[in-house]
């Protein structure tokens, strides 16, 4: 019902003469819902006026509503994901601003679709060796006794953790996000065992699985990580069944979709203490609603979605998008 409200008062505006493109120019649409990275945006096109970015007419907005009503007349769009409601066939470029994303739609022979480079891997990467080092060594649990202004040590002594060289790491994908993660973790001394169906591999790793076989590292693996893209094919990968042939004291770390893992049974696998714990960067939704289970959990780290959303990085992506335009050949 809210869609087709949506799609009635688009219709009404356009009546009203607005999402019209007074230019002849090529019409680039860009959508970003974050004000710094529009600011970012509006910037990057200014000081591009004269560097080739003359030829184009910019409209950069805020609003699905506004991404909606001028994506008919645009002949290039920037976005974070293309809905099946919206119609791209007229389209000549489709920017998706998000490593790894998946475009499941027919793509007209004539639209050009990119996707940026993985400009955030070694920020990943850090973020990984960080927080398992962190959870290894129950800092979080300190900050609690911060909070409370408590000085309490016995819960340290008898939860004696691991030397990072002891730790057997699990991977799931190894792109560019799983190999440098790897890397990290086998200058440590861990022992890092991976698994994807096609990779590259650039690091000399503990065992590769490329098949089924992968599983086996459930039964043994201190962390698992998972790095892959999402697809359909991967849509809760990490499902109840799956949980319960982990051995106990496995802890899973999410740094890729939260649609990989089935959350519900997450949560109960971790109220029930069948796995360790949980460090997760990515939520099914987010931003993590207040209701979620997740938020009470003592065995679950959360953080934000940060692990590579840093400024830096949507400076880098948005740099790739202007570039790209200007190389293109527009006829």
């Amino acid at each position: 019902m809210r869609r087709k409200l949506g799609d009635i008062a688009i219709q009404f505006a356009r009546m009203l003469g607005f999402f019209k493109w007074q230019t002849d120019s090529f019409k680039v649409l860009i959508y970003e819902p974050d004000f710094e990275r529009r600011l970012s945006f509006t910037n990057k096109v200014a000081n591009g006026r004269g560097n080739n970015l003359s030829p184009f007419d910019f409209k950069i907005v805020k609003s699905r509503i506004f991404l909606k009503g001028y994506l008919p007349q645009a002949d290039v769009a920037y976005c974070y994901g293309i809905s099946e409601k919206f119609s791209i066939e007229h389209l000549r470029l489709l920017y998706i601003g998000v490593v790894g994303y998946n475009v499941s739609r027919r793509i007209p022979a004539k639209l050009v679709v990119k996707t940026p480079c993985n400009y955030a891997a070694q920020y990943i990467a850090d973020y990984l060796l960080a927080v398992i080092a962190a959870y290894e060594r129950n800092l979080f649990y300190a900050e609690q006794l911060k909070q409370k202004r408590k000085w309490e040590q016995k819960e340290f002594f008898c939860n004696a953790p691991k030397e990072m060289r002891e730790l057997k790491i699990g991977i799931i994908g190894l792109g560019s996000i799983g190999q440098k993660a790897a890397h990290h973790f086998l200058n440590l001394e861990c022992k890092v065992y991976g698994f994807d169906l096609i990779a590259d591999l650039e690091v000399s790793l503990t065992r590769y699985y490329s098949n089924e076989d992968w599983k086996e590292m459930l039964e043994f693996v201190d962390y698992l990580i998972i790095a892959i893209p999402y697809t359909k094919d991967n849509h809760h990968l990490i499902n109840e069944s799956l949980l319960l042939s982990m051995h106990k004291n496995i802890c899973i770390v999410n740094v890729s979709r939260g649609n990989i893992i089935d959350e519900s049974a997450l949560v109960k696998a971790l109220e029930n203490n069948l796995i360790r714990g949980a460090i997760l960067d990515v939520f099914e939704v987010e931003p993590l609603p207040e209701k979620s289970k997740l938020w009470r959990l003592q065995n679950a780290l959360l953080t934000p979605h940060i692990s590579g959303n840093i400024k830096l990085v949507y400076n880098l992506i948005q740099d790739d998008f202007l570039k790209i335009l200007k190389e293109m050949k527009f006829d």
